[in-house]
């Protein structure tokens, strides 16, 4: 039986005139928007390595390298799904960079709120009103312009745990994050580009860059196969946290949800690999899907660390 959607579980509202008012950004910064112009050396990067025998790069090997274990899933219960497609994807990228040795810095988990906030009010001026939700290419201009944070006691905000209320408090117009939190953010901007087709998203994920997908599709519950296809509709957000080919050699994503446990069914995951036992909260999607839902009104952007979090001294861990 499939996952019946309520509105608590969306949250993306489509705004063609911002993603593409962000898109100019990024092309007048210096560097191109789009990914595939903006990288052009990791073109086909995907196509080579699947032509080496390598089948998944799925950013649950990593995390598990890194923490141990599997992150646990987000759940959300106001619709705050663009915070947090987003913040886990970076959250992808910084694990990926670390587990791969190409960066130096140390373990962290992201906080989707500041994004989330920041994207309503920071960006998008408070335009959405008291409503839930935001706009995936604002939540991209924020890690653009502002960056990331750790999850922890910053002065007398507490976010050591999720804190859905006051992603959503800050999300209200006129609010936003306060000032010491968007300095904070400062510190670790993100690389952001724009994707136009699955290929460029393969390449990405294939080079550390992950995605937060944003569209009127929702999949259902996974098959089989670990595998799900849309079933239904409603403006949501997931962060894309690997890609690989399916047995038969289909371009496939893998996604990951915000609604805890969900979707429901099988969870070993059939690669071209063997079968990958899934993270919970994650399912395999195809590319063919995911295309249809941008070509549809998507949007897709995908990030990179501009710089990690430092390790901390002898001193700062015994205080």
């Amino acid at each position: 039986m499939s996952t019946i959607i309520t509105p608590e579980m969306l949250g993306w509202h489509r705004d063609d005139e911002a993603v593409d008012a962000f898109t100019s950004i990024l092309d007048a910064s210096g560097t191109p928007a789009r990914f595939g112009a903006a990288q052009v050396p990791l073109l086909g990067y995907w196509k080579t390595l699947t032509q080496r025998g390598i089948y998944h790069i799925l950013a649950q090997t990593y995390e598990q390298m890194v923490f141990g274990k599997f992150l646990q899933p987000d759940l959300q219960r106001r619709g705050t799904c663009v915070g947090r497609g987003t913040y886990y994807a970076a959250q992808c990228a910084f694990i990926f960079e670390l587990a791969n040795n190409l960066a130096l810095g140390r373990q962290i988990l992201l906080a989707f709120e500041p994004i989330y906030g920041g994207s309503r009010v920071t960006i998008g001026r408070g335009q959405l009103g008291r409503g839930d939700g935001s706009v995936g290419a604002w939540a991209a201009e924020f890690l653009w312009r502002y960056g990331v944070m750790e999850r922890a006691m910053h002065g007398s905000t507490d976010l050591r745990v999720a804190r859905e209320d006051l992603a959503v408090a800050w999300g209200e117009p006129n609010a936003g994050p306060p000032q010491h939190i968007l300095e904070l953010c400062k510190l670790h901007p993100m690389v952001c580009h724009r994707v136009y087709t699955m290929d460029e998203l393969a390449d990405a994920i294939a080079a550390g860059y992950f995605g937060s997908y944003c569209s009127n599709l929702i999949w259902g519950d996974r098959d089989r196969n670990g595998m799900a296809v849309p079933e239904s509709s409603g403006g949501h957000c997931e962060a894309v946290g690997g890609v690989f080919l399916s047995p038969s050699g289909e371009l496939c994503f893998q996604r990951y949800q915000s609604w805890g446990l969900l979707p429901n069914g099988p969870t070993k995951l059939a690669t071209k690999s063997g079968p990958i036992q899934l993270k919970p909260g994650t399912y395999g999607a195809y590319a063919q899907h995911m295309q249809r839902g941008l070509d549809q009104g998507g949007e897709c952007w995908v990030f990179k660390p501009k710089r990690h979090f430092r390790a901390q001294t002898v001193k700062e861990i015994a205080s």
